[in-house]
């Protein structure tokens, strides 16, 4: 199973996002809605994809995580 990590700062996107990447069968290994959030995920888990959100909260930018 694949590991799918999430940064959105809409929580409501972002939970609409993890339904259905979890009724398809990937394992999301968590949400962020900032960058610092991301990095940290990243690290922690390592995920094997990223869906990452361009405009992030607190002006940080989703492709900054990568």
């Amino acid at each position: 199973m694949l590991k799918v990590m999430i940064a959105e700062d809409d929580l409501l996107m972002a939970d609409m996002i993890e339904e259905v990447l979890v009724q398809n069968g990937y394992e999301v290994c968590g949400i962020a809605r900032t960058v610092k959030e991301g990095v940290e995920l990243g690290e922690r888990y390592q995920p094997d994809l990223a869906i990452l959100d361009v405009q992030l909260a607190e002006g940080g930018l989703g492709t900054d995580i990568a």
